[in-house]
């Protein structure tokens, strides 16, 4: 009777194993997916040019989930995509491409983000991570890049190893280290970037207290160059936030925007650029508008809260697909007129 139940168990997980390969296989899938019926691959508007779009549809990695994705990275040493999630996991991928234009998307892993004392963010409700940055992600060396991650919620921005372990916090200016100095909890550190000159340079979605409601700003937060900040206007476009930065090769910031007051209302998406040498002490930088996509005329946005600098003028977007059913994880791939 005992080796009769034996059996039975592993018949059972041999069965599991295979009903989850079969799922994984029509399931756990990539598509294609259309921003517009006026804009196909290989498509310019305005001055980004379209290398496709994927639909990463209930992808899973390690049993979990790829979704709630808010910010992307790319380690040119090792040909991977990293991508960190607001409920505290940190996934890499393997890109495809055929013929320059985005192909397929492959899930390599996915791992917690650990606290100091090695417990999952997720268990400590300090997992709203929204900004990513490398260090040493493009050295031709292996296996020394550091993770640069900005928080909202408990404020901060603290360095991780690539399998997630933490490594050590980075100072904040005094300003940006008050959770009352900013306009909501939830609009705090989005994005994060490392810059030649500037070193390591954070954004707040929205405007911080007592300041200029249309303006966006970005902050220096090297200790050893003082106080420098950058400020712009944003969209004209209602509670429009900055929801991820990157650098492009020219040394120009890529400004990713977000206008989306509720789930209920049209969502504008707008790439933006600014030139640091541009701008003026104690005046708002000039910005350029790149593309600004607008859901009423036509354009199928998601909540894109991710880009990430991909090589020469190529750029990757993710969306947020927040877990939820009429959101998706939106992978873009594009190309900025420099």
């Amino acid at each position: 009777m005992k080796l009769s139940t034996q059996y039975k168990l592993v018949f059972f997980l041999a069965l599991l194993s295979i009903l989850s390969i079969i799922w994984s296989f029509f399931i756990s899938r990539t598509s294609a997916f259309e921003l517009s019926p006026h804009f196909s691959e290989g498509d310019t508007y305005m001055k980004v040019r379209h290398l496709g779009t994927l639909d990463l549809q209930s992808l899973v990695v390690d049993g979990i989930t790829v979704g709630k994705l808010s910010d992307l990275a790319w380690e040119a040493d090792s040909n991977t995509l990293y991508a960190i999630s607001d409920n505290g996991y940190l996934f890499r991928f393997r890109i495809d491409m055929h013929k320059g234009f985005l192909s397929s998307v492959h899930p390599l892993s996915a791992v917690p983000l650990l606290s100091k004392q090695g417990k999952p963010l997720a268990s400590l409700t300090k997992s709203d991570a929204e900004g990513l940055a490398l260090l040493n992600a493009n050295n031709q060396q292996k296996n020394d890049t550091v993770l640069l991650v900005s928080f909202e919620g408990h404020t901060r921005v603290e360095a991780y190893s690539s399998s997630g372990q933490w490594r050590f916090t980075l100072p904040l200016p005094g300003k940006l280290e008050r959770p009352e100095n900013y306009y909501k909890r939830n609009t705090s550190l989005e994005s994060i970037l490392v810059h030649p000159s500037y070193g390591i340079i954070v954004a707040t979605e929205l405007f911080m207290e007592k300041e200029a409601r249309q303006r966006r700003v970005l902050y220096a937060i090297s200790p050893e160059l003082g106080e420098m900040r950058w400020q712009f206007p944003s969209l004209p476009y209602a509670e429009s936030g900055v929801t991820s930065i990157d650098i492009a090769e020219d040394g120009s910031i890529i400004i990713l925007e977000r206008s989306w007051p509720s789930p209920l209302q049209p969502i504008v998406i707008g790439l933006r650029r600014i030139r640091l040498e541009s701008c003026k002490k104690y005046l708002p930088c000039p910005v350029e508008d790149l593309a600004i996509f607008d859901s009423r005329k036509g354009w199928k946005m998601d909540n894109y809260e991710g880009l990430a600098h991909f090589r020469n003028n190529q750029f990757f977007m993710v969306s947020d697909d927040n877990i939820g059913i009429l959101q998706r994880t939106l992978l873009t791939m594009i190309e900025i007129e420099i």
